[in-house]
């Protein structure tokens, strides 16, 4: 080997060590940037991503799913059951827990005391991630406050007006994960409450003005005034409240009253213990209702309270415009919607008539 060749090779050896270095830093170079993605990503992942507005207009923000609810409002609990998120209620309200069409899909679910008095103390054993309860006109119930005292977090929401219904379900989607079934529902409310608008797109105050009703509260002679959802609906379906002067939000008149009023409908509200047909003849009995209007024409129907206030609403929504408008809703059986209400989101629910006499 010459001496000139003996020199070469160090320096071949020198300059591929130097590539190798030159390509290790590149890489380690480029690598160096990972840290910060990776940091990113996790800082998203742990942010709170689930907020929503409550009756009150409370923003409530939950970091994931709540999977321990809760539930003092019997129409949310319907609603969650529904919509597949039963198991995560842990507790609810005495009122409902005889309500087997909903507890059957709330296995885990235990008395926690109602609405008026909660068994605070035994909320804070089971541990919730969230309290359901119901959004009423005023000021949250002060027993609510003791939940709140104790740093549980409390929603707020009505669940029953078939203006609010669907908007109040995707917000219970939300909470719970579970928005395909939910928007589902929500998209059953809006259905019917889109029909109803529609067909009665023509009538107005001014124009082929609706029917004078007189809506009857259980008690005899107690007006649905208008700062009632009742007049909400009523408004939907543009008929006239003869009670649209009264201030009170819960009035009694006398029969006189009525008489004068000379209503072209009869809509009486009742519970699962009254009789229909009982309550139907009773007022068709009344003395001096015979000179009502709404008596000789035979347009006195009694419709069942959880129709109007539900997430059943829908169909009580079609159930009064039927009523009102026989012609325009002749192809559409509000039983039919309550039997679709049961095969498509709970099948233990008994979709009994709720209105007399049978449209």
């Amino acid at each position: 080997m010459t001496e000139k060749e003996k020199w070469h090779l160090p320096m071949v050896f020198l300059c591929a060590l130097g590539s190798l270095l030159l390509l290790f830093i590149l890489i380690t170079g480029c690598s160096s940037l990972s840290p910060t993605v990776a940091s990113t990503t996790t800082d998203t992942t742990n942010s709170t991503n689930i907020s929503v507005t409550d009756y009150y207009g409370n923003t409530i923000s939950l970091s994931q799913p709540a999977r321990r609810i809760i539930c003092f409002n019997e129409q949310a609990a319907e609603i969650l059951a529904a919509i597949g998120a039963g198991d995560q209620i842990i507790g609810v309200s005495q009122s409902f827990v005889n309500e087997s069409f909903i507890m059957n899909q709330a296995p885990n679910a235990v008395s926690v005391g109602n609405y008026w008095t909660p068994d605070v103390e035994k909320i804070i054993t089971l541990h919730p991630d969230l309290l359901i309860s119901a959004g009423k006109p005023g000021s949250p119930p002060q027993s609510i406050n003791k939940v709140v005292a104790a740093n549980i977090t409390v929603l707020y929401l009505n669940c029953y007006n078939i203006q609010d219904l669907a908007n109040d379900t995707r917000k219970l989607s939300r909470i719970t994960g579970h928005e395909e079934r939910a928007e589902k529902y929500a998209q059953f409310s809006e259905r019917y409450l889109s029909l109803v608008k529609s067909r009665l797109a023509n009538i107005s105050d001014n124009h082929q003005p609706g029917p004078r009703v007189y809506f009857e509260s259980w008690y005899d002679y107690t007006l649905s005034t208008p700062d009632t959802f009742v007049n909400d609906l009523l408004t939907i379906v543009h008929a006239r409240n003869i009670a649209e002067n009264i201030t009170q939000s819960s009035a009694t008149v006398s029969p006189e009253w009525v008489i004068n009023q000379n209503p072209d409908v009869i809509i009486k509200i009742v519970t699962y213990d009254m009789n229909l047909t009982a309550v139907h003849e009773e007022i068709m009995n009344r003395p001096g209702l015979s000179e009502v209007r709404a008596v000789q024409d035979n347009r006195v129907y009694v419709l069942h309270w959880d129709m109007v206030a539900s997430p059943r609403a829908a169909a009580g929504l079609v159930y009064v415009a039927k009523a009102l408008y026989p012609d325009l809703f002749r192809d559409i059986s509000p039983n039919d919607i309550l039997n679709e209400y049961k095969m498509e989101f709970l099948r233990e629910y008994d979709a009994r008539d709720a209105f007399y006499p049978r449209l």
